[in-house]
């Protein structure tokens, strides 16, 4: 009768019990990944551009440019009807760059210039906000060249900056936010 060595066993034994735990712990690695790598869902986005608000103009407007410094954008002017701010400078991937550096920056990359418009809107027995990206593309040895918000080149991280601006400002009026 031939039998299998008994390190045999226990050398096999232990890659099955190695393997098992590999493939369990890159499944909660991928599970954590995913749930906190996500910006806010779509459900939170649509309600939060479709939030109509009963407050007065300086309470939604200072909420506006608090969510503004929220994502990491300077507020470079406020005024009754809305909030500007200043450009921030991105490589094409969405890495920020440093304020004074995307003169020269990239080094034949593409570098986007984006500042964010957010507007209040009246209507009647309540206020809505748009948010408006301003989106300048700055292309090696080109001129910079302004894109429209729906332009096909624009990156998709720029419209994803624009669903979490429209999402900081909801949570900031939630108490002021009407039911639909």
């Amino acid at each position: 009768m031939n039998r299998p060595r008994r390190g045999a066993i226990r050398s096999s034994t232990a890659a099955l019990y190695q393997g098992m735990r590999t493939l369990l712990v890159s499944i909660a690695l991928a599970v954590a990944f995913a749930t906190t790598a996500c910006g806010p869902s779509a459900a939170q986005v649509r309600t939060a551009r479709q939030a109509r608000y009963h407050a007065d103009d300086a309470t939604v407007v200072r909420a506006i440019a608090a969510a503004i410094e929220a994502s990491r954008y300077q507020v470079a002017a406020v005024e009754p009807g809305g909030v500007r701010s200043a450009p921030r400078a991105f490589l094409a991937d969405g890495t920020a760059l440093k304020s004074r550096a995307f003169r020269g920056a990239g080094d034949g990359a593409y570098v986007y210039v984006v500042a964010m418009d957010v507007e209040l809107v009246e209507r009647p027995g309540a206020r809505r906000v748009r948010v408006s990206p301003r989106i300048t593309v700055n292309r090696p040895t080109l001129v910079p060249v302004a894109l429209d918000a729906d332009d096909r080149s624009v990156p998709p991280w720029i419209h994803g900056q624009v669903d979490a601006l429209y999402v900081r400002i909801y949570d900031r009026l939630r108490p002021s936010a009407i039911a639909p």
